[in-house]
């Protein structure tokens, strides 16, 4: 059993752990063995090009429905990974030519969100590769008619109506190290729920007294938001639990 795919088996498991709570449908995730995983790896081939650009992990590809947006999907690629022995390369500025083919050649669809992981450790590089992807896939996007209903207006009155448009087609690259444990799940981290409707945002800043410049920030680029996948505007309620005060809330503000 080689390291890699012990690798790919526990991010599988803390995907599925995470994003259950981040409104995306995890059953869609096959309970796998690892040796059932190595054997799909062993033996996977491709003849299509801009499939076998990104490498043999595409075997491993997961595609997560939004629970409450139809035909939205959470596609987490696994990119580079050789299964002939070779060793990984180091993630490129190519990676960017090769995202736009996955969407031109409809392997991805147009409003689709993609969670990239890749087998180096997380660095500044990566970072800056991950905003040349974004930069590029949304360059020239137009979310799909179907999905304008998602959408909150000012005018919004139904339930439906509350996400910002950059939750779709957003990319996140990450190190697939960021994946071996659920780190949502440890005692340091307290909870994150994300808070995307405008209405109710304008009602916790109400109570707060306190406008979007007033409120404390999350960074995009920290590592948490990146994980539960905030976008700017998005806040965040921080749940807090503390022996000599019980349960306090906090509310940041992405930026």
């Amino acid at each position: 059993m080689t390291s890699v795919i012990n690798r790919v088996y526990k991010s599988r498991n803390s995907i599925r752990g995470i994003y259950q709570d981040y409104e995306w449908d995890t059953s869609t995730i096959p309970d796998l063995r690892p040796q059932d995983l190595e054997a799909m790896f062993n033996v996977y081939s491709t003849s299509e090009q801009e499939l076998t650009a990104m490498g043999d992990g595409m075997v491993f590809t997961l595609r997560l429905p939004h629970r409450f947006i139809q035909n939205h999907n959470l596609v987490v690629l696994y990119y580079n990974l050789s299964n002939n022995g070779s060793k990984s390369s180091k993630t490129t500025k190519s990676i960017v030519d090769k995202i736009n083919a996955l969407y031109q050649s409809n392997y991805l669809q147009n409003d689709d969100s993609l969670l990239i992981l890749v087998n180096e450790p997380q660095s500044p590089s990566l970072d800056k590769i991950n905003h040349m992807i974004q930069h590029s896939i949304r360059k020239e996007y137009t979310l799909s008619p179907e999905l304008d209903k998602y959408i909150y207006k000012l005018d919004s009155k139904t339930d439906t109506q509350r996400y910002n448009p950059s939750m779709f087609r957003q990319c996140v690259l990450l190190s697939l190290d960021m994946y071996q444990i659920n780190v949502l799940q440890h005692e340091l981290v307290p909870k994150h729920e994300i808070i995307y409707d405008k209405r109710e945002i304008k009602q916790i800043q109400s109570k707060l007294n306190v406008t979007d410049t007033q409120m404390p920030v999350i960074h995009k680029s920290d590592i948490i938001a990146k994980i539960i996948r905030l976008n700017v505007g998005d806040v965040c309620q921080i749940v807090r639990h503390s022996t000599k005060c019980g349960e306090s809330m906090y509310y940041r503000i992405c930026r």
